[in-house]
């Protein structure tokens, strides 16, 4: 008898392990990835990735993906983007296709010169932001 409470509870506390969604520490990171498109077999990933970008008749279209650490819970992700120096040229926000995850993947179309530059991403939660990542590409 007490051999079966033994194996029940056992396997009571094995079924619950497993059944639990446990989400690892470093299962994502803070990071920013450009490319020139979507892969068509994952939309999470991006096709094409890169930090250099062509413009073609005066603008390029870069597509970005956003991941972090951080569930994204709906919130829009603000992008800036600035000089080297840190002076802003410009902003767009991004908003959340769903209420959970930590993924986004979004485009925009780059119109000033070319150059060096860098987009810095931020998790936008009512008047805060919070920063997830940056990164630096070249315009050519």
């Amino acid at each position: 008898m007490k051999a079966r409470i033994f194996i029940s509870i056992v396997l009571c506390i094995a079924c619950f392990s497993a059944c639990e969604k446990k989400e690892a520490d470093n299962e994502f990171s803070n990071q920013i990835t450009l490319g020139t498109g979507l892969n068509h077999s994952n939309y999470f990933e991006l096709s094409g990735e890169s930090s250099d970008f062509y413009r073609v008749g005066g603008s390029a279209i870069i597509y970005v993906r956003v991941e972090s650490t951080e569930d994204i819970a709906g919130n829009p992700i603000l992008l800036e983007f600035k000089t080297l120096d840190n002076s802003l040229i410009n902003s767009i926000s991004r908003p959340s296709t769903q209420d959970y995850g930590h993924i986004l993947i979004s485009s925009f179309e780059w119109m000033w010169t070319a150059g060096t530059y860098k987009v810095v991403a931020y998790i936008v939660q009512g008047d805060d932001k919070k920063f997830v990542a940056e990164t630096v590409f070249t315009v050519h």
